[in-house]
């Protein structure tokens, strides 16, 4: 029964999003901070570039930051937290392993390596490093072993995701036309596919096994649904270059720029989607001020580090409003069987669309138009499982956000 009453109280309020809050923190050091990533929603940590060791480790959401400088003149260029213990990193020839989040590091040194960039875990034992020269390679035993893996192309490959054990996505540049490369292996690197664009490229972010995303110079963002078969591109901001995509979920996403024009103190912003990428819209930015990396644990809450011991805190919560729902909109009936009615009293002004998602964040009904919208998610999903949902509805000033029962 305590069950029951928790979520009939979740179904009367309704969220009002707020404007995104970003504010600067204290790191305790100038250091370069390079990359940060997420253990969980409390643990999150800030690897340094500068050939010092400097690593920075939050257990309170990146409010507060203690540094757990690890001794050794090696740099941070990539860093994944697999778990709150469990962590892989990289930099130049080395890669690194943590087992109590990042509180020591374990160093081994790659032979065959010049400059590793980036690297991707599926598990805590396999994963690829990519970097400079050409060089890709695969281990199976949590980098105890090295294979080594070859595109047939040379090039340097800026940032790496593993989908899965077998679909890998990479972008980088092709070293002798300077121009910029995609690599997709679909049988987890044995054969590389690789395809030149016009635009160098240095961040990708995949959503599923279809959706991915590669930004680059010029702040180009390109986009794929198929796989990589066929790619689609838009300029986020001209001018600028697209250093870090990161998504939450199929919905939620966040990228981060700078202006190309100026290497020292260039203007940084941060872009925010809430509809896989259709849309983007600037969400902050920080002027002659260098943004290196973002991270987030949800849609309300991130990380950004950057230069001179710059990270900035992005808190964005919805605020609960308990008030009658009915002076704002009427869901009818909820819970349902998966048609139902949405009718707003005050009518939905400048409305811009509504999307449902489920509790993963897989969108599973989006429409545009004008209340009553009379929605009917069995001829959208069969059959459609039973549980919570979630219906946004975004105007062109405000996103108002219901959880919706089905029975």
């Amino acid at each position: 029964m305590k069950k029951i009453t928790t979520i009939i109280i979740l179904i009367l309020c309704f969220t009002i999003s707020t404007f995104a809050q970003w504010s600067s923190v204290s790191s305790g050091t100038s250091d370069r901070l390079w990359v940060t990533d997420f253990a969980d929603e409390t643990n999150a940590v800030i690897g340094s570039s500068d050939a010092n060791g400097t690593f920075l480790i939050s257990e309170d959401a990146g409010n507060n930051w203690t540094n757990h400088n690890t001794g050794e003149e090696y740099r941070f260029y990539d860093i994944d937290m697999l778990d709150a213990n469990n962590g892989r990193a990289c930099g130049y020839a080395v890669f690194m392993t943590t087992d109590n989040g990042g509180q020591t590091w374990n160093f081994t040194e790659v032979a065959g390596t010049t400059f590793i960039q980036s690297l991707d875990f599926i598990d805590e034992n396999t994963g690829w490093i990519v970097g400079f020269q050409g060089m890709i390679m695969k281990t199976t035993d949590a980098g105890e072993n090295w294979t080594t893996q070859t595109t047939g192309v040379p090039h340097d490959i800026w940032e790496v995701q593993a989908v899965n054990e077998n679909l890998i996505f990479a972008a980088g540049r092709n070293t002798v036309t300077e121009k910029g490369m995609f690599f997709i292996t679909t049988d987890g690197g044995e054969n590389w596919v690789t395809e030149e664009i016009s635009d160098k490229l240095m961040s990708v972010a995949c959503i599923d096994e279809n959706k991915w995303f590669a930004g680059g110079v010029q702040g180009k963002l390109y986009y794929t649904d198929n796989a990589g078969e066929t790619w689609t591109n838009e300029v986020i901001k001209s001018g600028t270059d697209i250093m870090d995509i990161k998504f939450i979920d199929q919905n939620n996403g966040f990228l981060m720029c700078y202006d190309d024009n100026d290497p020292y103190s260039p203007n940084s912003y941060i872009y925010k989607t809430i509809d896989g990428g259709q849309n983007w819209e600037l969400s902050y930015q920080a002027n002659s001020q260098k943004m290196y990396s973002i991270a987030f644990s949800s849609p309300h809450h991130g990380i950004a580090c950057g230069a001179d011991g710059r990270v900035w805190l992005y808190d964005e919560e919805p605020q609960n409003i308990q008030k009658n729902k009915d002076e704002y909109f009427k869901i009818y009936p909820n819970p349902s069987n998966g048609i139902f009615t949405i009718e707003n009293p005050q009518g939905f002004k400048n409305l811009v669309g509504l999307v449902i998602t489920d509790i993963t964040g897989k969108t599973i009904y989006m429409t545009r138009g004008h209340a009553p919208l009379h929605i009917d998610l069995t001829s959208e999903n069969a059959p459609l499982q039973r549980g919570i949902y979630f219906i946004n509805i975004k105007t062109e000033t405000e996103i108002f956000t219901e959880k919706i029962i089905i029975q």
